[in-house]
This record gives C-alpha cells, sequence and structure tokens, in this order.
C-alpha cells in the first residue's frame, strides 16, 4: 500500500548566493566571479516526517521558542463553588483541560477528564 507523504513548504530567504552551477572561468555569461545571487521569493519542500523527527530531536528549543513568540498557554479559571463547601478551578492548557477542587479544610482533588468532575460531584451530593 503506498501513502502519499505530505509536504510542507517553507519559505527560505530573499537573496541567495549560490555557486556557479556552470563552473565556469572567467568570461562566463551567468556570473562574474564564480557564484550567482539567486532573487525573489522560493520555498523549499521539506517531508512532513522530517519535520516531525526535527521537533521531536529539538524539543526544548522548540519549546522555548513558541513560549518566546506566543507566550504560555495556560488558563485558570474559578468554576465557582460546584459542591457544597468546595472551590473548583479549570486550568486550560494546549494538551487539554484539569479541574481542581479544594474545600474550607485545605483538602484537595484533582481531575483530568470532565467526566471524573461531574461524577464526583453525583456520588456525593
Amino acid at each position: 500500500m503506498d501513502r502519499t507523504i505530505q509536504i510542507v513548504r517553507f519559505p527560505t530567504t530573499e537573496h541567495r548566493v549560490i555557486g556557479c552551477p556552470m563552473e565556469c572561468n572567467s568570461g562566463c555569461k551567468i556570473c562574474t566571479d564564480g557564484s550567482y545571487e539567486v532573487e525573489g521569493e522560493l520555498w523549499v519542500n521539506i517531508q512532513h516526517p522530517h519535520v516531525m523527527q526535527y521537533i521531536r530531536d529539538n524539543l526544548m528549543f522548540v519549546s522555548l521558542e513558541y513560549n518566546r513568540l506566543f507566550g504560555t498557554s495556560y488558563e485558570f479559571v474559578s468554576e465557582g463553588m460546584l459542591k457544597l463547601g468546595w472551590t473548583t478551578f479549570r486550568v486550560d492548557s494546549p494538551v487539554g483541560s484539569m479541574w481542581i477542587c479544594v474545600d474550607i479544610v485545605g483538602n484537595v482533588r484533582h481531575f483530568y477528564s470532565e467526566g471524573g468532575l461531574k461524577k464526583w460531584l453525583a456520588l456525593e451530593k
């Protein structure tokens, strides 16, 4: 079974200098000094698995750069008192949400799915 490889297109810098493809000496009609300047917008095609491998190999750098550009994307929201004596907070992140319930005494309950939270609320009313 053949699977087509997905391609990701990245722009290159505007001015590139490459060695003359003619391997010329003096008197070349393309270049004057053995190098040739390519101008304009050029794109390079990179296979999707190579992009994923780069991210895996450089995850720390990619994470730091992402946070530098976009900031952390965690959001803390108070859900209020869903149960008598318990205050509930929802923490949203790029990988999902979790709920933290704290009672008056300081006991803490963690829920990694909304279904788990609803089940706990229904069982202990």
